[in-house]
């Protein structure tokens, strides 16, 4: 059986991953790169698992790749963490970390039950709740700023809103003689229209309006008498 056959210490990997001690041997089916980016991690963040690792690689490759697929979802998160900033990923390498150790502590009671053990436990799950805490801080912080942001926003479009119910014929005929400047009519903008020009050109002329006055030849005058029927006495 391969636990006769584990260095000292390793037997707490298998406990970690649930792994039988007598699991055939057989070939891994891990991505390169899913690999080779949990390795880099493990190298960096996490080199107590180093050596269970390579023990699990030779000896138990199935159990290896669902070790490596675990660590691989926390290699992810890692690299989540680092584009949304230091502080995030600062906060989540800390995580995984006391995770880690509780994991690790959590086997070794399975192995022996010891009261250091018991307390490292409690303290690193203390410790893994704050830290918990602290990321919600940072995402609350964060979704904080996107508020800020969108009021911001809201505020300038209300603002262009205001300016368009405020001058809107104003930009309207702005807009449009750019484009009469783009049409290159723009000194013709306040012509008037060529065919209201000639319809006022073909309209017939009005004939002139005839005077109510006769002329003074054809006026009786005034100062002249009557003509009297004969035979009417004169004054």
């Amino acid at each position: 059986m391969i636990s006769k056959h584990l260095p000292a210490g390793l037997m707490t990997i298998f406990l970690l991953w649930n792994v039988s001690p007598s699991s055939a041997i057989e070939k891994s089916d891990v991505p390169a790169d899913q690999e080779q980016q949990t390795l880099q991690m493990v190298e960096r963040h996490l080199p107590e698992l180093t050596k269970m690792l390579a023990f699990l690689r030779t000896n138990t490759p199935r159990e290896y790749e669902r070790a490596i697929r675990d660590l691989n979802r926390k290699a992810r998160r890692l690299a989540f963490s680092r584009e949304r900033g230091e502080a995030f990923f600062e906060n989540e390498l800390r995580i995984i970390k006391i995770e880690t150790q509780v994991d690790l502590a959590t086997a070794k009671l399975r192995l022996n039950d010891d009261v250091s053990l018991r307390k490292q436990l409690r303290e690193n799950i203390v410790q893994l709740q704050r830290l918990k805490a602290e990321r919600l801080r940072l995402e609350r912080e964060l979704v904080e700023k996107r508020i800020s942001k969108l009021n911001s926003q809201l505020e300038s479009i209300d603002q262009r809103i205001e300016e368009f119910d405020t001058n809107g014929a104003l930009v309207a005929e702005q807009a449009y003689r750019i484009q009469l400047r783009r049409a290159r009519r723009l000194n013709g903008a306040n012509k008037t229209n060529p065919s209201d020009s000639r319809k006022r050109e073909n309209k017939p002329a009005a004939p002139p309006a005839k005077s109510s006055d006769t002329p003074a030849s054809d006026k009786p005058s005034q100062s002249s008498s009557p003509t009297l029927p004969p035979g009417s006495p004169q004054s």
